[in-house]
């Protein structure tokens, strides 16, 4: 109503009516209920779009779908997936849920409603090693169904058969997981193991038939992925040793003592020498190693048909003479014969070894490897394989020794005496001003060594350089539990964060051995060495 007013008068008017309706949002309605569905794809299958259409009186309706691979306890948005329907894809493994959030806008008003999830398992995925290679680092912090394998190997290194715990294997019950692999950093042997077999049936009978005198058998570790696939890390190549059987009552049980492939070599599976062996003075190191390893073994096979893997490190580098002489380091500075009253094959290897002042044994791929020591100095060149925390669930807990007992900052080492030149000697010590166990700080401590072999005074000093770093380290043994873990491996690193110390500082450790059950269950403990005060060395006169 309008009035208007002049003077003494006055004159109204009614206007039309206006209707206003006010509406609020209301919640979608599912046309379908998507628990209903439970469908199982072969990877790269077609899959069914679900139908996630839903109604409301009025307004607009948006869609967006969500996915979780927990059983519904995460849920995360999927990009792009903003239409009433979606189809999943089939290229990742394993067990998803989905479901899609509708949400009604009227204005500024609105309202929304969860559907129920819909399950798609996705199986038969071949992942490339990359993929697998994620899969596994992403879930060795978590339960997993662990896996063991033995390949059980023809002479030339092909798979003669298999044994596994994977129940999808009509075999598995065979394979019983007990025992325990055991390694340790030195030269020589590294790798022993112990696994036991159902017997029942005589199939694993330790005898020429069957497992026979000098059987190569790989020994495989792993987990089933989150896609459903197997994913196996070799743990080493070794040789049955003194097995022994159980027979009882509705029991029978092999177990197999397994030794790394060094056994070959050191006499203890496959004997001496037949006669004395000489390398001749200036013979090629590398190819002294080969030959053993390439020996006759007398029934037309190979001492050991794997070929070695040799550092390059020393490749065209020299050494001097005491006559002043410059030599290749990869060469024989002297000839070396091996008695074969008492020799063995490991004995010659060793002496080349020694030659060079290098690390050797079999590694987890059954390959004898020599690596020097000399580029062993700086361990900030070595990969960190694992970082331990408390904060993390691989952690079970560490335990130090301190071995000031240990400690010395002055290392001689005394070398071959040659009676034309005298005595060789090295000598290095640590003078680093940031190094808690310096000279100056605490005073000499020396420690001599003698070493034949060491012929020149290049390879004692290079020696005594390496062994100053070990022993003027403030000494830190180091026992760390944790998880299983199969990637793990001598001569690399770990670290771990230390929460209870200010600045939550990380302490290096170098891996020198490991203990781990063949079992499901069980933690694993890895022996290191601290390596957090790695001093410079100065190389000062040798007496």
């Amino acid at each position: 109503m309008a009035t208007a007013t002049g003077g003494s008068q006055s004159n109204t008017a009614n206007s039309s009516s206006a209707s206003i309706t006010v509406i609020q949002a209301t919640a979608p309605v599912f046309a379908y209920d998507l628990s209903q569905i439970d469908v199982t794809y072969n990877a790269g299958d077609i899959s069914n779009a679900l139908n996630g259409t839903a109604t409301a009186t009025n307004g607009t309706i948006n869609y967006q779908w969500y996915k979780s691979t927990d059983s519904g306890s995460t849920w995360f948005p999927i990009a792009g997936a903003t239409s009433a329907t979606y189809a999943p894809a089939t290229t990742e493994g394993g067990t998803a849920y989905y479901r899609v959030i509708a949400t009604n806008i009227v204005g500024t008003s609105s309202a929304s409603t969860t559907s129920n999830a819909a399950k798609v398992t996705v199986q038969n995925v071949i992942l490339d090693y990359d993929a697998k290679w994620s899969q596994y680092i992403n879930s060795v912090g978590k339960p997993f169904v662990k896996l063991a394998r033995l390949d059980f190997l023809n002479p030339n290194g092909s798979v003669l058969y298999t044994l596994d715990n994977n129940p999808l294997n009509s075999k598995s019950g065979a394979f019983i997981q007990s025992g325990e692999l055991t390694v340790n950093l030195q030269n020589g042997m590294r790798r022993t193991a112990t696994v036991t077999l159902s017997n029942l049936d005589g199939e694993f009978d330790y005898n020429v038939n069957k497992l026979w005198f000098g059987q190569q058998v790989r020994l495989w570790e792993g987990m089933i992925l989150p896609s459903g696939a197997d994913f196996y890390i070799s743990q080493g190549v070794f040789y049955v040793k003194d097995p022994n059987e159980v027979f009882e009552p509705g029991l029978k049980q092999t177990t197999l003592n397994l030794v790394d492939k060094w056994a070959y070599l050191d006499g203890t599976l496959f004997g001496n020498l037949d006669g004395t062996y000489e390398v001749p003075l200036n013979s090629n190191i590398f190819n002294a190693i080969q030959s053993v390893l390439d020996l006759d073994r007398g029934n037309g096979q190979k001492v050991d048909s794997s070929p070695p893997v040799f550092t390059n490190y020393y490749n065209g580098k020299t050494t001097t003479l005491p006559d002043g002489t410059t030599v290749p380091l990869t060469n024989t500075p002297y000839t070396y014969r091996c008695d074969g009253e008492e020799g063995t094959y490991a004995d010659i290897i060793l002496e080349m070894n020694t030659m060079l002042a290098g690390w050797i044994g079999y590694d987890a791929n059954g390959q004898l490897r020599l690596d020097p020591s000399q580029d062993d100095i700086l361990d900030t060149t070595k990969p960190v394989q694992w970082q331990f925390s408390p904060n993390n669930s691989t952690f079970l807990g560490a335990t130090y020794t301190v071995k000031n007992s240990e400690v010395y900052n002055d290392i001689i080492i005394i070398g071959e005496s040659l009676s034309k030149y005298g005595q060789t000697a090295g000598r290095a010590t640590n003078y680093d001003p940031k190094s808690d166990t310096n000279v100056n700080i605490i005073g000499l401590k020396t420690k001599r060594y003698q070493q034949s072999g060491y012929y020149t005074q290049d390879i004692c000093e290079s020696l005594a350089t390496f062994k100053l770093k070990r022993e003027s380290v403030l000494k830190k043994s180091v026992s760390i539990k944790c998880s299983q873990m199969f990637h793990l491996q001598e001569n690399n690193l770990v670290t771990i964060e230390r929460t209870d110390k200010y600045g939550n500082p990380i302490e290096r450790h170098l891996i020198t051995g490991y203990t781990r059950p063949i079992a499901q269950n069980g933690e694993m403990v890895l022996n290191a060495t601290s390596v957090m005060d790695q001093p410079v060395a100065t190389i000062t006169t040798a007496p």
